[in-house]
């Protein structure tokens, strides 16, 4: 007999697809979230309200039964006007454990399982089950063990960026705080991953790969255009970054290389960033070459990664990097670390090419190699790059997903 789940989080995480994945395998006892739109609520509003209508439609998820869906509003605003007088880090780890403790309550009544994310599975798992109910982990970030040494050794060498690594790794408050989601899966009976090197993280922490699974995320394929579109209106070939402009992501390496390389006359840096962290923002602004876009839609994010010379994201760590796999599954070839799930995409390592975590020189030597090579290189080839990843489906993320947890029946 299949065993039920109970899932929560606030926002979008992941497009809901862990509950999507209980969904499609009829294990979702029920899902907490914070706001969750009615069905048929953004096709009312789509003609007088057709942007709010197009947001509203990100917050439901085709394949989920609303009636076992539970929104928390109030948990949600509460937190939204705390963060105002609040630290963010304090009022989020707030939120989590009300996350928790409702998950918990729900468990209890359906006599079902949990499968949460460590931000909410830091309380909950401590917390005793009256029933035979698994406790299943999904670790979505490295494990502070791993990652926090790193972004420190980094921020020694570049102390600009240290009062923001202190803030996104809790490290100047106290241990109710700091310790958040360290020691999930102490309590969880198995805990799955996107990628090998969180599940490295989760072992250097001293848990036993025994006990861990890689369920790799997906992509929409179906939603990708079955041409490459036009290109963009840009004059000269163009390496592109996109995701938030943080110290993690190695956007200040890429800079610092950017500068460093013969490519700033022949060749164009695009980042695509939503969010710039303010002490990087003197070294976007003074970097030769380099045009910033605050944001694209998704289909012009297509056209950016269809013509790039290639996609460059150097982070220090990255619990999957799913930017990665959209770049690729756009055709574009893909330089980035090794910090990642990148190395866990066998069929596509010949479009891809490594540089050192913090190595402006080896950023800047992989990008004037890749921005000499010619068109015709294999590298560049747009139909093997899809292929090489088109079996990472959403569907396989699911099915991955039921597998571990038919272990526990």
């Amino acid at each position: 007999m299949k065993k039920k789940y109970v899932t929560a989080f606030p926002g979008r995480r992941d497009s809901y697809q862990l509950p999507l994945a209980l969904s499609a395998h009829d294990r979702l006892a029920s899902f907490v979230t914070c706001f969750y739109a009615q069905k048929g609520l953004s096709s009312r509003l789509a003609k007088p309200f057709g942007r709010l209508a197009e947001k509203l439609n990100q917050r439901r998820a085709p394949g989920l039964d609303q009636a076992k869906v539970e929104c928390m509003e109030a948990v949600d605003l509460a937190t939204r006007l705390g963060s105002k007088i609040i630290q963010p880090s304090k009022i989020s780890v707030w939120e989590d454990d009300a996350f928790a403790r409702r998950a918990l309550a729900l468990a209890k009544t359906n006599r079902a399982g949990l499968l949460l994310y460590e931000f909410q599975a830091d309380w909950a798992f401590r917390q005793p089950l009256p029933h035979d109910g698994a406790r299943i982990l999904f670790q979505f970030h490295p494990h502070p063990d791993l990652e926090h040494p790193i972004l420190f050794s980094d921020g020694r060498r570049y102390p600009q960026f240290m009062a923001g690594i202190h803030r996104s790794t809790r490290a100047n408050l106290s241990s109710r705080y700091r310790d958040h989601t360290r020691n999930a899966w102490r309590q969880a009976d198995h805990v799955m991953v996107a990628s090998q090197f969180t599940g490295y993280s989760l072992q250097v922490a001293g848990c036993p790969a025994g006990k861990i699974s890689v369920v790799p995320y997906g992509c929409a394929f179906s939603e990708l255009p079955a041409r490459p579109p036009a290109r963009p209106a840009t004059d000269k070939p163009y390496f592109l970054f996109v995701g938030s402009g943080s110290h993690r992501k190695g956007l200040h390496h890429l800079l610092e290389a950017w500068s460093q390389s013969s490519l700033t006359e022949s060749h164009e840096l695009i980042v695509i960033a939503r969010t710039i962290e303010p002490a990087m923002r003197p070294l976007l602004a003074g970097t030769k070459s380099v045009r910033h876009l605050p944001g694209v839609a998704t289909h012009d994010l297509q056209t950016w990664f269809a013509s790039a010379k290639a996609f460059i994201l150097p982070s220090l760590s990255e619990g999957f990097g799913h930017v990665y796999l959209e770049a690729l599954a756009c055709g574009c070839p893909v330089i980035g670390t090794k910090n990642s799930m990148l190395p866990d995409f066998s069929e596509a390592q010949a479009h891809v090419r490594y540089v050192e975590p913090g190595d402006p020189a080896s950023i800047a030597g992989e990008l004037e190699k890749v921005g000499g090579m010619p068109s015709s290189d294999p590298f560049f080839g747009t139909d093997s790059i899809r292929l090489g990843v088109r079996a990472y489906t959403w569907q396989r993320f699911r099915d991955g997903v039921e597998a571990v947890l038919e272990r526990f029946d």
